[in-house]
């Protein structure tokens, strides 16, 4: 029996409909993210998993039980927002307690529950520090140990990093990581426009476009074997470079789109090349550099060296790739064809 499970699920505001007939079915003990771009509708299909948000159509099932009209504070779900949300005249200890108290829990069962998840969250030498004394990847900490102690049978996470840098972000992505390792049986729906943590925290990825499921695998299915040109683009960073027949210097697709990843791209001769293009920029990051070309028709595309690139801006370069690394599109429906 799934976790939870979406069956037609639409949403709809006055005239626009947000949502569009969405199933999914989750597994138990499974880390789910759901990703895209702004404005996807991933936000808001969390929030009626979570009860915040009313299901126009369609039915959601936690366990065997219709959830549709039971309030979000009886699903057995506990939410991580952006913000963090803490009582800034209270301790961690009491923040990440004060649901319990609320419920009117046994102070001393608060007090076992509050030390388990700050066991795990690395946060036990701050229990008593108030939230201001903590940075704010501790706080994020603190919010999700809030949710821990309630023991929910669904954990909810809604861009919990989107507030923190670059650093924190890393920092706090592999405390995800790690909790999640720690709770194996516990289910996970996290919430990113980010596919790096996508690709990084989820065991089934959710690609979500206009309201409407794109594609759902596990991340390495979705980066080999991209369901339509959308999600070859969105999920990889540098994005898939996207060739028409005319940009290449090949006509073996002519009815095809054509699609190869900037790290699949390797120099050849023009003889050998698939396409060419112009070198337009170079970005030396370190152990590998990113070109920036140009075709001839003006498509503009990107390879990835591993070491740094020494030819002269203005060159003219040839690039080859394996038959197995390029992905082919029909160019109406943009969906895979090989």
């Amino acid at each position: 029996m799934s976790a939870l499970t979406l069956q037609n699920i639409d949403k709809v505001y006055g005239k626009t409909q947000v949502m569009h007939d969405v199933s999914l079915d989750i597994e138990q003990g499974e880390f789910v993210v759901f990703v895209g771009p702004s404005g996807c509708g991933k936000s808001t299909l969390l929030r009626m998993i979570a009860g915040l948000e009313d299901i126009s159509a369609g039915t959601l099932f936690i366990g065997d039980k219709k959830m549709n009209n039971i309030p979000a504070s009886k699903r057995g779900i506990a939410m991580v927002f952006q913000s963090y949300a803490l009582y800034p005249h209270m301790s961690v200890a009491d923040n990440m307690g004060f649901s319990l108290s609320i419920a009117k829990t046994p102070k001393q069962e608060i007090k076992q529950r509050v030390a388990a998840a700050a066991e795990i969250l690395q946060l036990t030498p701050y229990l008593n520090r108030l939230p201001k004394a903590l940075s704010g990847g501790q706080r994020q900490r603190v919010a999700i140990g809030r949710a821990i102690v309630r023991e929910p049978d669904v954990f909810l996470f809604d861009e919990p990093l989107s507030n923190l840098d670059a650093e924190l972000r890393v920092s706090t992505r592999r405390e995800i990581a790690n909790l999640k390792a720690s709770m194996p049986d516990t289910t996970m729906i996290y919430v990113t426009h980010d596919q790096v943590e996508a690709m990084t925290l989820a065991d089934k990825i959710v690609v979500l476009r206009d309201g409407r499921v794109e594609q759902v695998g596990t991340p390495l299915d979705l980066y080999d074997r991209p369901r339509n040109i959308f999600v070859g683009q969105f999920i990889g960073s540098p994005k898939m470079n996207i060739f028409e027949t005319t940009d290449l210097t090949v006509q073996h697709w002519p009815h095809h789109v054509t699609g190869v990843r900037p790290e699949h791209l390797r120099l050849t001769t023009p003889k050998n090349a698939i396409v060419s293009g112009k070198l337009e920029f170079i970005e030396k990051l370190g152990e590998y550099s990113l070109a920036y070309l140009r075709t001839e028709t003006g498509r503009e595309f990107t390879v990835k060296f591993e070491r740094g690139l020494t030819h002269t801006l203005g060159n003219q370069l040839h690039f080859d790739a394996d038959h197995d690394n390029l992905h082919h599109f029909d160019p109406k429906t943009q969906l895979r064809i090989n």
